[in-house]
């Protein structure tokens, strides 16, 4: 596996009640497989826009989610790698994520969301936990939702349970948080 075991590059998809695990890419080839990879697209695919995830488990992958990012624009397709959609969004709703970050070096997580221009992250009624040493939920979306939602380490192994670092607009309503008290430095 080289990318991961979906490769996204479609628009308005819906993934419901699928296992992925076990993304790994071979020796050398950059750790970051993923079990669902979103892709920005180009002048010639389409991008990885209005995706929603369902009822899914994602465990012990390098990365469980990993989202490309997408440069500013106008929102529509085009060479610069857009989304089709004027509001594009990527849905996460009863899923779980698990124990990836399997390479070990903190730069792979549970799941990742990159720039996205005008970009909707959303996760709900989901469990997020125990990556191993990268982040349960780490996004760069300018809009993020994150509600109603389970996100711990129960192993201690978690560098961050959550994590904005281009912050945004941000909504984190209803969670429940847990963290071990021993962490990897």
């Amino acid at each position: 596996i080289e990318k991961g075991i979906f490769d996204v590059y479609g628009h308005d998809i819906v993934v419901d009640n699928f296992e992925f695990r076990n993304a790994k890419t071979p020796a050398g080839g950059g750790d970051n497989a993923a079990g669902l990879r979103l892709e920005s697209g180009n002048a010639t695919a389409p991008a990885g826009g209005n995706v929603t995830v369902r009822h899914s488990y994602l465990h012990h992958n390098q990365n469980g989610i990993l989202g490309a990012n997408v440069g500013p624009g106008t929102g529509y397709g085009g060479p610069d790698g857009q989304y089709y959609s004027a509001n594009p969004f990527t849905l996460f709703e009863y899923d779980e994520f698990a124990f990836n970050g399997t390479n070990g070096s903190g730069l792979s997580h549970n799941m990742y969301i990159g720039v996205g221009g005008n970009m909707t992250f959303t996760l709900q009624y989901s469990w997020s936990h125990d990556d191993f040493i990268g982040h349960n939920v780490k996004t760069r979306a300018p809009i993020n939702n994150i509600l109603y939602n389970l996100i711990t380490d129960e192993v201690g192994a978690t560098s961050y349970l959550i994590n904005f670092p281009v912050g945004g607009s941000t909504y984190v309503v209803g969670n429940s948080f847990y963290k071990a008290l021993r962490t990897d430095p």
